[in-house]
């Protein structure tokens, strides 16, 4: 059962630190030189993405609970209850 257990946690530790490794098949990293042709459709590709980004509207944040709550906030618990004087007798009054 032992050599079960540490026979899973190796494969586990090792199939971690492997997928984090570069890969043998696909290299990575590696670009492939771009034409002038293939540079100018990326240039305005860009600028059209960049043009239809900049036509959106700016939108407002919406409030999912807006119709929930009141305009008004709640009255202060501290506010609405009878408050001590000094001397430690309660007045009915602010």
């Amino acid at each position: 059962m032992r050599i079960a257990l540490g026979l899973v946690m190796t494969v586990l530790l090792v199939g971690s630190a492997l997928a984090q490794a570069p890969s043998l098949m696909f290299p990575m990293g590696e670009e492939k030189q771009q034409t002038d042709e293939e540079r100018a459709k990326n240039a305005e590709r860009e600028r059209n993405y960049k043009s239809a980004i900049g036509k959106i509207p700016d939108q407002k944040a919406a409030d999912p609970w807006g119709n929930v709550r009141s305009s008004e906030p709640a009255p202060n618990k501290a506010t609405t209850t009878k408050k001590t004087t000094q001397s430690g007798s309660q007045s009915g009054t602010k």
